[in-house]
């Protein structure tokens, strides 16, 4: 006897099913499988969300705001990818304060930390590129 799963919406035999004793037919509403992918996408929420409160102070939902604020950009360089080995953006803040200024995909934020909240530094280094980029000495040309 076969039932079907209205979450991933394929029929599949009973033995695919967990029993649940409080369920019409002894039988849970969701296969195994997608019983399963649920938890451990909850589960990976719930310790995103664990995170959040406990390093920076906000919730998950607080993040999710400030994320649709940005477009789901990051806040400098716009692109849409938090970063390789990663599926969210980071949370970018004041060391000193604590103060949230917004969330940077992987390269903004390890780049921007690399300036310890110096907006001197740089801005001496946006000021070097500048200057490079502006020589146009062979040695600097990149090859064709």
């Amino acid at each position: 006897m076969k039932r079907r799963c209205p979450r991933c919406g394929r029929s599949k035999r009973r033995g695919l099913f967990h029993k649940n004793k409080t369920r019409p037919g002894n039988i849970s509403i969701y296969c195994k499988r997608c019983t399963a992918d649920c938890q451990t996408k909850y589960t990976a929420l719930q310790q995103h969300d664990f995170y959040l409160k406990s390093k920076f102070g906000i919730s998950l939902c607080d993040y999710e705001k400030l994320l649709k604020k940005q477009r789901g950009r990051c806040a400098i360089c716009r692109t849409a990818t938090p970063g390789t080995n990663t599926i969210h953006f980071a949370v970018d803040h004041c060391h000193k304060t604590g103060m949230i200024r917004g969330l940077l995909c992987q390269k903004c934020n390890r780049g921007l930390g690399h300036f310890d909240d110096r907006p001197k530094l740089f801005d001496k280094a946006a000021e070097y590129l500048r200057k490079a980029n502006g020589n146009n000495h062979p040695s600097t040309t990149p090859p064709d």
